[in-house]
């Protein structure tokens, strides 16, 4: 499989294959940054549903229209 074909591959991925993707890469070390520990810890605690009061919050906020857009 060339590259492009992978990268046309990647948006039909689920989240979670994304996160499992993402998780491969940086066990490889082709990905390594300092924000990768935070960015895995964040990726842990999304999958076990310990964001879901703050994703829930900020849907209701976008609900009742209380957000603005990101500059």
């Amino acid at each position: 499989m060339s590259f492009a074909e992978i990268l046309e591959e990647i948006p039909k991925l689920t989240l979670e294959e994304k996160y499992a993707l993402a998780d491969a890469l940086a066990a490889d070390g082709a990905i390594d940054s300092e924000g990768d520990a935070w960015d895995r810890q964040m990726r842990e605690d999304a999958r076990a549903g310990r964001l879901d009061a703050l994703f829930a919050e900020a849907d209701a906020a976008f609900a009742r229209g209380e957000t603005e857009e990101w500059p």
